[in-house]
């Protein structure tokens, strides 16, 4: 059965700031949540970087009013390349004989419009393939999807199974050395290809799966080997799992609180964290310790972003802490919200960005140079104009401007040029402050080209795409300057003394040294004369009127890194604060420098 969806309504989400010390003493009346749409609570105002300034949102699909039948409860797995999402239903009553329900999968298709939105959806309702049984949660893996099957009353039905597209799915693990799983929940995969899963006791509460024959527990498969074993126990329903960007943390939910016999609220409703250490070559979980209790119901799907940040489905929708396990704001969502997913398609980039490291930049020149004008640009125009409120409230006192500029898209990057060319005439200094930063998906071959592919993308090709179409304004200029942000992970030489410790994000560090030599070429290019005119590339004698720099700002706490950096982003400013107002020839021309300890120091390449 196909069901389309057209023309689906972008709406305004209410946002309500939470006092929590007043809700904590009793003072503050609990927020009475709308009951047909969907709100947020901030607790914390690091929440704004993760919603925006002006979020919204959009029902894509609903049986309310049509049909009683859950629908879209698990797995919620987004498929990028097709712009897929697949989804698996609650237990539905069987219309044939069968003594036993059955769960449907879902394949909701996305189709965009301007800005990205979702505009219409074709939902798919499918039975799942044979010897998926009984699908719940699901992960992105090579070029298909992992499905938990929760198995039914025949022995050897439950496991892992991949479903490559368009292909039967294979078996990967079905039980621990000729024991049955009890009913295999959550999946996800970690960066060396080994799959992690929760195995709790659900199928035989709800009468459609045996007896357990096994604790309720944690595995690890290996894929490669076959090597399967234990890696957490002591949970009364072990059930979504994730990892943190690094894979130093694995948290883990225990949804104890709810049985087939209804609720127990002495019973866990808990997410666990758990250390992640390497002993003779393999991880284990060690420390385990308490993460968060959810607010409202039990949590149970469980996601990290890029930054840290924790995000768990819950009884009253999406709760949210921060990697310091404080809670900083809730998404409610009507009848709550057993998982979720992430679409990856947000990146951010200008010649000034309107949040992180690039607000700051824009705050310290703003006050120290008020004459100048400033020009932020961002993919939103909206966000944007909240950012530019946001720096006079700060005490900016100097013009400020925005202009839409989407490093990953052409035409706006061609457009921002002839809109700063008609209005201003020339253009005085370019801060390059894209950046982006992931793991891929899984360890396969094409997750891999995929992630690095993207990441050089948005960190070493949009800086050629937006610096070679605005260098015909720089050359308008008199004093005309290019300062590339790069990172500490950009110096080969740091990482090859070990100053810098390892990281699993080797696209971000690789990308990074790669703008450090795309800044060293564009100044021989620059001083040799191989400059644009007209669109053509032709050379022609040049005196290097454009002087080009990397800057390393240092490990900085911004929404970037989850706020665990060392250094406030206003102090990391100032490096590129100080090659953008010194006098020509102040700092050497084609080098990466940094500002430390009270002073400037050029950073080894």
């Amino acid at each position: 059965m196909n069901v389309t969806n057209a023309e689906i309504p972008v709406l305004p989400t209410k946002v309500e700031v939470i006092d929590r010390l007043a809700e904590s003493n009793g003072t503050l009346k609990p927020f009475a949540a709308p009951k047909d749409q969907v709100s947020i609570l901030q607790y914390h105002p690091a929440f704004v970087d993760l919603i925006g300034s002006s979020p919204t949102h959009s029902l894509l699909l609903s049986t309310e009013g049509t049909s009683n039948n859950p629908f879209f409860h698990e797995a919620c797995v987004f498929l990028p390349k097709h712009d897929e999402v697949y989804i698996t239903s609650n237990l539905l009553q069987s219309t044939t004989s069968s003594a036993y329900p059955t769960i449907l999968i879902s394949r909701v298709k996305l189709h965009r419009g301007e800005n990205d939105n979702v505009h219409k959806v074709e939902w798919a309702k499918m039975r799942p393939p044979p010897g998926i049984e009984m699908p719940n949660g699901g992960v992105n893996y090579q070029d298909g999807i992992l499905f938990c099957a929760q198995g039914t009353s025949a022995s050897g039905t439950g496991g892992i199974f991949y479903m490559p597209r368009g292909t039967p799915p294979k078996a990967m693990v079905t039980n621990f050395y000729g024991r049955d799983f009890n009913s295999v929940n959550d999946v996800v995969v970690s960066k060396d290809g080994c799959i992690w899963f929760t195995d709790p006791c659900y199928g035989n509460e709800q009468d459609f799966r045996q007896r357990p024959k096994l604790p309720c527990q944690v595995y690890r498969f290996d894929p490669k080997t076959g090597d399967l074993r234990v890696v957490a126990d002591g949970f009364g329903m072990c059930n979504g799992l994730c990892f943190d960007l690094e894979e130093t943390v694995c948290y883990i939910t225990d949804t104890d609180q709810i049985h087939g016999d209804g609720k127990d609220l002495k019973r866990p409703a808990t997410i666990y964290a758990f250390d992640i250490i390497m002993r003779a070559g393999a991880p284990f979980l060690v420390n385990r310790r308490v993460f968060a209790y959810a607010a409202v119901g039990f949590p149970d799907g469980i996601k990290c972003d890029l930054q840290g940040n924790v995000y768990s489905g819950c009884g009253d929708g999406v709760e949210v802490w921060n990697p310091a396990a404080t809670l900083i704001g809730r998404i409610l969502v009507p009848g709550g919200v057993a998982n979720f997913c992430f679409d990856g398609k947000d990146n951010e980039g200008g010649l000034i960005g309107n949040r992180g490291i690039g607000f700051s930049i824009t705050q310290v020149l703003g006050l120290r140079s008020p004459q100048n004008i400033y020009i932020l640009a961002c993919r939103s125009v909206t966000s944007g104009h909240e950012a530019v409120k946001e720096l006079q409230k700060l005490g900016v006192k100097a013009q400020l401007d925005v202009v839409e500029l989407d490093i990953m898209n052409d035409s706006t990057i061609i457009n921002a040029a002839k809109y700063v060319e008609s209005k201003y005439g020339r253009l005085d200094v370019l801060i390059n402050n894209a950046g982006i930063a992931s793991l891929p998906k899984s360890n396969s071959l094409q997750d891999m080209r995929e992630n690095f592919n993207t990441t050089f993308n948005a960190n070493i090709t949009s800086v050629m795409a937006v610096t070679s179409t605005f260098l015909p304004l720089l050359h308008k200029s008199q004093e005309p300057k290019v300062v590339n942000v790069s990172s500490g992970r950009g110096s080969v030489t740091r990482s090859a003394n070990s100053q810098l410790p390892p990281t699993a994000v080797v696209s971000y560090g690789v990308s990074k040294s790669a703008l450090n030599a795309l800044t060293v070429d564009m100044q021989r290019a620059e001083d040799a004369g191989i400059i644009d005119v007209d669109g053509k590339r032709v050379e022609k004698e040049g005196d290097g009127k454009v002087e080009f720099w990397a800057a390393n700002p240092g490990h900085c706490k911004t929404a970037f890194n989850g706020f665990r950096g060392k250094k406030d982003p206003i102090d990391g400013a100032e490096v590129v604060v100080q090659l953008v107002l010194a006098e020509r020839g102040k700092w050497k021309k084609g080098a990466f420098w940094e500002f430390e300890e009270g002073g400037m120091r050029e950073v080894p390449w």
